[in-house]
């Protein structure tokens, strides 16, 4: 059973929105962090598809 500020959190990383209050400060750091290292891994994959599709348009 998820506590309340974890499933506040769940929903809030859904959303995209991660702003906590002030008492949830460390689990909006956390957030905060895991939003970047998502955007991180999908612009790697992005940028790896468009290099493949970009070298397969070369030959």
């Amino acid at each position: 059973m998820l506590m309340q500020t974890e499933r506040t959190m769940i929903k809030e990383m859904e959303t995209g929105r991660c702003q906590f209050l002030p008492s949830h400060q460390q689990f909006g750091v956390m957030c905060a962090d895991l939003q970047q290292e998502v955007a991180h891994l999908i612009f790697q994959a992005v940028w790896r598809r468009a290099s493949s599709l970009a070298v397969q348009l070369d030959r």
